[in-house]
């Protein structure tokens, strides 16, 4: 789901708005050579945002034969009625998508949400403000496409009453509450391989289907009811299965292709055995097919290739047979023209000993050279998501030519479409692609773009910062063309031009509040470069905005504000200068340190070069930073300190190594020493360089290749409690990992009960990763882990693993005390003599399985006699137990209670009633 990308005056282009000034509206043109250009649009190019009619249907396509899943689908069908989120999470082939297809037609959903139903599927790098985007276009609609912000976006939507659907999520559980916070009325079902939806609504993992289910199944798929011979192997197919429903579908387009009984594919699939199965799939395939699975593999999920770009890459013949043979086995799916691999074979056939490097390689090939032919923005960007998975991959491999030739072809066209994550990633991809290979010209064209972007953000000092590095280098290249648009963009920061006069009558308001949104609001463009500078320089233009609109904080500071002139053109009166209050300034943000040495290795003598980075730049001043060196006699900073300048985030150093002349008696065999930089207390981790030995002087020394030392934990035994609980945890490698870094995958082998990020980043240079979470849910009644459970966590890194175990406790069970003894006695506590009184004690909290054995003892036993001790019962509070009270005497009595170290008792009074003779006598005659 997508804008459409127009043209206006022959220019591909986005429109966006300007908070805070009426009828300002920008336009954004593409240019992919030299950057592109902002202008302030003419009132003929101006166009709003059109409400879309309601309800909005964007459902995906119908799964009316759904089988089984009859309680999973009621749990949703009636927790979207109260409008709470559902999550379905599964490995994939479970059945996620088919669900959701399925309850999006269901007659019990569409009335329950009067404003429409909206189907998204996320794709690589899709960040939550693009999401936002896209949820946007769903409802509004514009004859340019139109950026707003996300509080626009969210301001637009809070009201709306749909029902939406994210198929493929991979949102973060801070990004899931994010989207919930942000659109209120909106209701949420997702579908994710990983549960990601916590504290609210109904999260639900989807498992096998049942035995009968997968011979219901197997009977739909051929279309016909089973024997009770073929029931039973349906049963066999699907337990051997672990009745997982894609697996099943396939193992039976297996039967009908190859025209095989259900008996002779359960008797394969039984004898193939566990995590074999797709050995036996792969065995029954033609070469051509074999070669376009390989090709899909090294793809990985979710990327869809067109027939002829398969032909092309493959270099097959005849493609269509053998696509055509692969969809009727349920191995490749297609839609909309476009094929890829069904969900359940990445991983596997990912896992196989195939080499799927030179697939890439050859789609690298294709794309970089079919980009050079199809250029405009509505051929591109239906390609789009498989040129970042072939980005992605040239980047990991360094082919760096690679990278800037697809990502100067696609980087536009997200931006056009609103895809600003994706967007930021590869213009980020590029800059890292053009400094490695010294091409100027692109490093200047890539600086301008970010510093645009920057702009549209409101990053002040980014903008500045990147705007400015990019004149310099284009400056130095003579480029006219890319200076003028550059500096372009610079002045805006000190002038921007002036918005067209307004006219005097009142504005129409066809669109309600909509129009005001968005006219007040503005919407923010691809290059919302206007977003923060009116605030700054312009003049109020307009009307004021009403109360309730959109409204933006005021700049604490404006430069060089000009009045506007008088209608009459005579000069403006200079303002009156008055006393302003200096706002307060926020605490600044911890700045975030890291050094990396251009080499893991040196010889003697060397100079090696490094840097010392900031996560941020600096602020006014300078900031100084401290270089130490635990070996100082092998090796130390030649200046013990380096200043990074105000608004740089970098600063080169360099690291002298002693000769070999010198300290070779101390160092015979070289050796190794850790060079590590500080500011304000806080020190970065240790960069290990290695001195080789004399003899080695001259050699080309392999860097040491790091392996896994060590999954650590801070603590290896947690007990679960009524919230949940997390615990930090590092990843040790035995050698600096290499220069571009070193990515562990996590797993957990029970991801409900413990959670751990998919993979985790080790920097350059460094042996070990920053703390990272792993998380364990709030403990519910009804699971099933009753008793202390071992999950293994492993770490794997280039094929090496390492694993801890983390001991998981249930909640511990309270030790019941005792809180109350009481006596149902009157209220002045006297009681006579000769008769019962009921007595209760109460626990503060349920008694435990075995019981609670409560002590009792009376003060005087001539007057009040109890039983030693009363029992309750496991599970409950309280219980009962009789005092007798005793006639003949009088006086006072205390009957106690003890348990669990605490002491309870009550006092009372106890008289006896004094009976005269003649009482006596006709209580004798009343017994004849």
């Amino acid at each position: 789901m997508t804008t459409s990308i127009s043209q206006i005056a022959g220019d591909y282009a986005i429109q966006f708005g300007h908070i805070g000034h009426v009828e300002a509206i920008y336009i954004l043109k593409h240019d992919a050579d030299i950057g592109n250009r902002v202008t302030l649009a003419s009132p003929e190019n101006q166009h709003l945002p059109q409400p879309r009619p309601l309800p909005v249907r964007l459902p995906p396509r119908p799964f009316p034969l759904l089988v089984a899943r009859r309680e999973e689908v009621a749990i949703a069908v009636n927790t979207l009625s109260y409008n709470q989120p559902v999550e379905f999470s599964g490995a994939a082939g479970i059945g996620k998508t088919a669900i959701i297809r399925y309850l999006a037609h269901h007659p019990a959903i569409a009335p329950a949400f009067s404003d429409g139903i909206v189907y998204h599927r996320l794709v690589r790098h899709q960040s939550v403000s693009d999401l936002l985007q896209i949820l946007f276009n769903a409802f509004y609609d514009c004859k340019t496409p139109f950026k707003a912000t996300d509080m626009q976006i969210r301001d637009a939507l809070k009201n709306k009453k749909a029902l939406i659907l994210l198929d493929g999520a991979t949102l973060t559980r801070e990004e899931v509450d994010g989207l919930l916070n942000d659109l209120p009325s909106c209701t949420f079902l997702f579908a994710a391989q990983e549960r990601q939806l916590w504290g609210e609504g109904r999260a639900v993992e989807l498992g096998g289907l049942s035995p009968n289910d997968a011979v219901a199944l197997v009977a739909q798929e051929l279309g016909r009811s089973l024997s009770p011979e073929e029931s039973a192997h349906a049963q066999k197919l699907g337990i051997a299965l672990e009745g997982h429903p894609l697996r099943i579908i396939q193992a039976v387009a297996i039967a009908t292709e190859e025209k095989h009984s259900l008996g002779a594919i359960a008797q394969r699939v039984q004898g193939a055995g566990k995590g074999a199965w797709t050995k036996e799939i792969l065995l029954s395939l033609t070469q051509p097919q074999r070669v376009i699975l390989a090709l899909f593999a090294a793809l990985g999920a979710k990327i869809a290739l067109k027939a002829e770009h398969i032909a092309n890459i493959t270099e097959l013949p005849e493609i269509q047979p053998a696509l055509e043979a692969l969809l009727r086995r349920n191995l490749i799916q297609v839609d909309d023209g476009r094929y890829n691999l069904t969900s359940n074979l990445v991983k596997e056939l990912q896992q196989e000993k195939w080499n799927l490097t030179p697939w890439l390689e050859r789609t690298t090939s294709f794309f970089t050279d079919w980009v050079q032919h199809w250029r405009t923005p509505e051929q591109l960007l239906p390609e789009s998501d498989t040129i970042l998975r072939i980005l992605e991959w040239a980047v990991e491999s360094n082919q760096w030519s690679d990278v800037l030739g697809l990502g100067r072809a696609v980087q536009g066209i997200l931006a056009l479409d609103g895809q600003w994550g994706a967007w930021d990633v590869v213009l980020k991809w590029m800059l890292e692609a053009a400094r490695a290979i010294g091409d100027r010209a692109a490093e200047a064209f890539v600086l301008h773009q970010l510093g645009t972007r920057s702009l549209c953000l409101r990053e002040i000092a980014d903008a500045q910062s990147y705007l400015t590095e990019a004149l310099e280098i284009r400056k130095s290249l003579n480029d006219q063309a890319g200076i003028e648009v550059t500096r372009h963009h610079l002045d805006f920061l000190l002038e921007p031009p002036l918005l067209p006069k307004p006219s005097p009558e009142p504005l129409p308001d066809p669109l309600n509040w909509q129009k005001w949104l968005f006219v007040l609001g503005g919407g923010f463009g691809v290059l919302l470069f206007a977003l923060f500078v009116p605030f700054l320089i312009l003049p109020k233009v307009g009307p004021p905005i009403p109360d309730g609109k959109i409204s933006v904080p005021s700049p604490t500071s404006s430069p060089s504000k000009k009045p506007s002139p008088s209608p009459d053109g005579t000069p403006p009166s200079p303002p009156k200068e008055s006393p302003k209050t200096p706002p307060a300034t926020p605490p600044p943000k911890p700045l975030k340190l890291t050094l990396n040495l251009s080499q893991t290795t040196a010889n003697w003598g060397d100079t090696v070069a490094g840097t010392v980075s900031l996560d941020q730049p600096a602020s006014e001043g300078e900031i100084e930073v401290t270089l130490s060196s635990n070996e100082p006699s092998l090796a130390t900073p030649i200046a013990d300190k380096v200043t990074v300048k105000a608004g740089d985030n970098t600063a080169p150093f360099s690291v002298q190594i002693a000769r070999y002349e010198d300290v070779g008696n101390k160092y015979p065999n070289g050796g190794s020493v850790e060079i590590t930089a500080s500011y304000n207390r806080v020190s970065t981790e240790p960069f290990k360089l290695t001195v080789v030995q004399k003899q080695d002087q001259g050699k080309v020394i392999p860097e040491p290749v790091p392996e896994l030392k060590s999954l650590n934990l801070e603590s290896t035994s947690v007990e679960r409690g009524r919230s949940a609980k997390v615990v930090n945890a590092t990843v040790i490698l035995t050698n600096p990992a290499p220069r571009d870094g070193a990515n562990i995958e996590l797993v957990s082998n029970d991801s409900f009960l413990v959670k751990v990020p998919p993979s985790i980043r080790i920097q350059p240079g460094a042996t070990s990763s920053e703390p990272f979470q792993i998380e364990i849910p709030p403990y519910q009644r009804g699971d099933n882990y009753p008793k202390e459970t071992s999950v293994t966590l492993t770490a794997t890194y280039q094929g090496n693993s390492t694993s801890q175990e983390l001991h998981i406790a249930p909640p511990s069970v309270p030790t019941p005390k005792l809180t109350s003894l009481v006596l149902d006695v009157p209220a002045k506590s006297r009681v006579s003599g000769g008769q019962v009184v009921k007595g209760t004690i109460t626990l503060s909290a349920p008694a435990p399985s075995t019981g609670a054995m409560v002590k009792l003892e009376s003060s005087d036993r001539s007057l009040a006699s109890v039983e030693n001790s009363v029992e309750v019962q496991p599970g409950k509070e309280t219980e009962s137990f009789s005092v007798q009270i005793n006639q003949g005497k009088n006086g006072d009595v205390t009957i106690r209670g003890f348990y669990g170290g605490e002491e309870q008792s009550y006092s009372l009074t106890v008289y006896s009633l004094k009976i005269s003779p003649q009482i006596r006598l006709r209580q004798a005659e009343s017994a004849f």
